[in-house]
């Protein structure tokens, strides 16, 4: 097991990175997210060589983490903006717990270059992820993928000394939380609540469960914002909770 984590490294595809916690190269620790990102940062940099403006990616991370361990997608997130400030990235850190729609929301209507959501999605409580989007706002597609992962493998060495408190007390740190927050549902409220007035007057009613999520806080907005006034949800499973203990 020890010689299996020295060995091999965890591999960067389509979806950006996925497996377990842990120490080793073939596990989601700070090590091998700040060598994702310096990979990313440096094949943008690369791609936008005679950029006159500052390039520009947007982070977020969800409640996973391992007590055991002294990991968690918090950290992982602050420090791919530390890397991302250290390349002389604008970075826009999204500040607490975030739904994964609201980063590629935010790069596509910003016209940023890429954007970063530390997320596991559905897998087990022991894994955790490093999604990627591109500038489209879709996740990364070949080539990009296999460029990423080339210049990861050139970049494995840490840059510097990275400490991800204090991040947004660096210049080129900007947190667009309650603002992107409230501009995602103006924006597709509009477009995908096609019965508003129906919604309103309907009698359904709606039972959710988060399942240890951060989903109420955004499934709630979006229920009220429909006109679905009235749903519950489930309180045992209500709050973020990385051990999903009823799960």
């Amino acid at each position: 097991e020890r010689k299996n984590r020295l060995i091999n490294r965890l591999k960067f595809g389509t979806a950006g990175l996925r497996g377990p916690m842990g120490s080793g190269y073939n596990r989601m620790n700070d090590l091998t997210v700040i060598q994702a990102s310096q990979g990313l940062c440096a094949y943008i940099k690369e791609l936008n060589i005679e950029a006159k403006k500052p390039l520009k990616i947007s982070i977020a991370y969800d409640h996973r983490a391992s007590k055991d361990l002294n990991i968690s997608s918090e950290t992982f997130g602050k420090l791919t903006a530390c890397v991302a400030l250290e390349a002389g990235f604008e970075v826009y850190l999204f500040e607490g717990y975030t739904a994964t729609p609201l980063v590629p929301f935010l790069v596509r209507k910003e016209c940023m270059d890429s954007g970063v959501v530390v997320t596991a999605s559905h897998n087990p409580k022991e894994d955790n992820g490093y999604k990627v989007y591109w500038k489209t706002g879709s996740q990364i597609v070949p080539p990009h993928d296999a460029n990423i992962s080339a210049y990861i493998s050139k970049n494995l060495k840490p840059w510097k000394k990275y400490s991800p408190e204090g991040v947004y007390k660096h210049k080129n740190c900007f947190n667009p939380t309650k603002r992107v927050f409230e501009e995602y549902f103006k924006t597709i409220t509009p477009k995908l609540c096609r019965y508003p007035n129906l919604n309103k007057s309907s009698d359904v009613k709606i039972v959710y469960t988060a399942m240890h999520g951060l989903g109420y806080k955004f499934t709630s907005k979006a229920l009220l914002e429909f006109g679905f006034a009235k749903f519950e949800c489930v309180e045992e499973q209500k709050e973020p909770n990385p051990d999903f203990p009823t799960v």
